[in-house]
Parts: C-alpha cells; sequence; structure tokens
C-alpha cells in the first residue's frame, strides 16, 4: 500500500516574531529528511497568533518563585502560571477553529517561551529552579487535554502540544548550531539574554536590525541544518526530549 501524503500542520506560540522564525527552521530541520511522499509541513501564519504568548505568565512566574524559593509544581504561583497557560492553549484552539484551521492528532502545537535567566551550566536544567518551568508547562499540557475530553473532544481531533523554555533565550539553541567551542558553558551558558548572547548570535543585539538585515534568516539557514542537530542535542538539555520526540516520526 502507497503512503498517504499528509501535511503536518505546525503552530508556533513565541514570545515573538523572530522566535517563530527560529523555531519554524528548527523543525524544519528535524524533518528535512522525510520522504517526498510522506508527511509535508505547513506552519500557520504567526501574526493571526501574535498576541497569543505565554512569556509575561513565565517572567511573573520566575520572579515571584525566585524571591520565595517557590518551585512547588502545585504550589500558589506554579497553579497560577498553569492556569494562564492552559487559558492559552484553549484559546489557541479557539482562534485556529474561527480561522478554518482545524487541528488533529498528526499536527503540532509547540508552546514556548524564554526565561531570561542564564543556565550558567547545562547541569543546572535539572536543578529545581530550571526543571520546574518545563514540568509546570507538562503539567498545564495534561490540564488541557483534561478540559477538552470534558468537552467531547476525541484523541483525533486534538494536537500534540509540546513546550520549550529556553535558557536564557532562545539564541541559545542557535548558538548551539554555529559555536565550534570547547566550553560552550562558559562561552554561552554564562551569557544575558541581551546584549552578549544576541550579539554573539546576530552580530548586533538589535532583532529589528537584524531581522531587516537579513542577518538572521542568514544565520539559520546557513547553521541549523539536520547536520547540527547532535551538537544541539548534546549542549542545550532544553530540546533534547522535543528532538527525540518529533524524529520518531523520520524515517
Amino acid at each position: 500500500m502507497n503512503a498517504q501524503k499528509h501535511t503536518k500542520q505546525i503552530v508556533i506560540i513565541g514570545d515573538g516574531y523572530s522566535d517563530y522564525v527560529v523555531l519554524k527552521q528548527f523543525v524544519s530541520a528535524i524533518f528535512e529528511n522525510l520522504p517526498a511522499n510522506e508527511n509535508r509541513l505547513k506552519f500557520f501564519d504567526y501574526t493571526l497568533l501574535e498576541s497569543l504568548n505565554i512569556g509575561h505568565f513565565v517572567n511573573q512566574f520566575i520572579d515571584k518563585a525566585d524571591k520565595t524559593n517557590g518551585y512547588d509544581l502545585f504550589g500558589e504561583q506554579a497553579t497560577h502560571f498553569k492556569k494562564r497557560v492552559v487559558e492559552t492553549l484553549s484559546n489557541t484552539l479557539a482562534t485556529l477553529q474561527k480561522r478554518d484551521w482545524p487541528l488533529g492528532h498528526r499536527d503540532l502545537l509547540i508552546i514556548s517561551s524564554d526565561s531570561e535567566k542564564p543556565l550558567g551550566n547545562q547541569e543546572n536544567y535539572f536543578q529545581e529552579w530550571a526543571y520546574s518551568l518545563e514540568a509546570i508547562l507538562w503539567l498545564a499540557i495534561d490540564d488541557f487535554y483534561r478540559q477538552m475530553v470534558n468537552q467531547g473532544y476525541d484523541y483525533e481531533y486534538l494536537p500534540n502540544v509540546l513546550p520549550l523554555i529556553f535558557f536564557p533565550s532562545i539564541e541559545i539553541l542557535v548558538a548551539a548550531c554555529t559555536e565550534e567551542v570547547h566550553d560552550f558553558d562558559k562561552q554561552c551558558r554564562a551569557l544575558k539574554a541581551k546584549p552578549d548572547l544576541k550579539q554573539k548570535v546576530w552580530g548586533t543585539d538589535s532583532i529589528d536590525e537584524a531581522l531587516k538585515s537579513g542577518m538572521l534568516e542568514g544565520v539559520l539557514e546557513t547553521y541549523m541544518t539536520p547536520e547540527a542537530l547532535n551538537k544541539v542535542y548534546k549542549t542545550i538539555p532544553e530540546v533534547r526530549r522535543f528532538i527525540q520526540l518529533l524524529r520518531f516520526n523520520v524515517p
């Protein structure tokens, strides 16, 4: 039996247009080796979902959790954060349906944000203050599915929702593709998001300038390729599960 062509619809919720462009290139690199008669990718227009992001809620949780050491996954701050994420996912689904862009179980919804906190060392990702962010997002995704089931949805009509939180910002993902360094933690992980890391990756700390000059897309097209995935996997623990889950669909 010949494989049926299926267009895999990709929706990206990010902190801004540059994050959307980076994640679009990243996902494309992961799926690039698909056979011609297999899945194709279709990305939903970012501008139609621009107001739906979780950046403010991420920053709010980090600020309050840092002051109180309140990283409990079921504590007050986490519960508030989870509620806002669920609302964002529900509003995204409703917006897509109004646009006649329904999603199914073969489609992907990425919910992403920057922590604005340097990780310092990649092993710090497994400390409570860092890992709690992704853990809360997974709880929110499970609660989102629970609410959708209660509304009568079957799994065929719900997308795969995957979270991504970057330390300190999405530029760390790009740096992992471009840098040939022996001490990635010292030369990249320890940098602040702005101006240091942005300057290192784009040659400027102005995203608008990087977009207008073509530097942003030029860097991505040159360095964020399937061949760079293993470098990313080894140095950026935030995306390991994401890569594993998506590569499962690639022969």
